[in-house]
């Protein structure tokens, strides 16, 4: 009887030991887990305070030259501010010295006319104007040439009311004369011998409106190709004999012809 009951406290031990040992050995993992879990935690959070204090730092380190400057620039402007406001006060100073009524009396500009005993100043290169087209054109001045010249080319012939008549273009390869097509009357025809050769050419003569500066007269013209020459207009010694004194040592004496001057 007494057998039984040891055999059966026996077993009852044996139960509870296998017990004890299969829980002590499902638990041990958990709590592996749960250590790890707060050791990670743990790194991450000292990583994360580590990142945190050298991030300020280097926030620190990078503002500390702007403060610098900031605190540099603050004290310029208020060093502007007081410059300007003794400039302002000197200002204000003069001012009051000076009387309030007076002004500066300017003397009107002179107008110095372009002549001599009664005759018009002309430099060697002048600006001419043709109301038949309304373009101004430079010209050289040459008291040596008898007639004045004008670069011409497509020159035709014919006639009007049985008058002779001339149509013909302002052409000049270098300068103004841009191809303008012009008709007048032919007031006569004359031969030019060049001085570069004993030939001589006959060439038709054109009257024609004609301003320089405020002078204004009919000029008379003979056609012909000037496209080896400097200039497309030449003036010479009928247009300016009477009225005109050459200085060679002047251009453009006188400015454009403006049609309110004779207004």
């Amino acid at each position: 009887m007494i057998s039984n009951k040891r055999k059966c406290i026996t077993f009852f031990i044996c139960l509870v030991t296998i017990n004890l040992t299969a829980c002590s050995s499902l638990s041990a993992p958990s709590q592996a887990n749960h250590e790890l879990k707060t050791e990670i935690n743990t790194h991450i959070s000292e990583q994360f305070k580590a990142y945190q204090e050298n991030t300020n730092m280097n926030c620190q380190a990078a503002l500390k030259p702007v403060e610098q400057q900031l605190t540099q620039q603050q004290a310029d402007n208020e060093l502007l501010i007081k410059t300007a406001k003794k400039i302002e006060q000197k200002l204000n100073q003069l001012q009051a010295k000076t009387p309030s009524s007076s002004t500066a009396n300017c003397p009107k500009p002179t107008v110095v006319e372009q002549k001599l005993n009664g005759k018009v100043i002309v430099g060697e290169l002048e600006w001419v104007y043709f109301s038949v087209v309304d373009e101004h054109f430079r010209a050289r001045v040459d008291s040596g040439a008898t007639t004045s010249s004008l670069s011409a080319k497509h020159i035709v012939e014919f006639e009007r009311d049985g008058e002779n008549w001339v149509r013909f273009q302002l052409l000049h390869q270098v300068t103004d004369l841009d191809g303008r097509e012009i008709e007048a009357k032919i007031e006569r025809t004359v031969r030019i011998r060049q001085s570069s050769s004993d030939k001589t050419e006959r060439r038709h003569v054109v009257q024609l409106s004609m301003h320089l500066g405020k002078l204004h007269q009919m000029a008379e013209f003979t056609l012909a190709d000037r496209s080896d020459m400097d200039y497309p207009i030449l003036l010479g010694r009928e247009f300016l004999q009477d009225i005109t004194l050459i200085d060679v040592g002047q251009t453009y004496i006188h400015p454009k012809y403006k049609k309110s001057d004779l207004k």
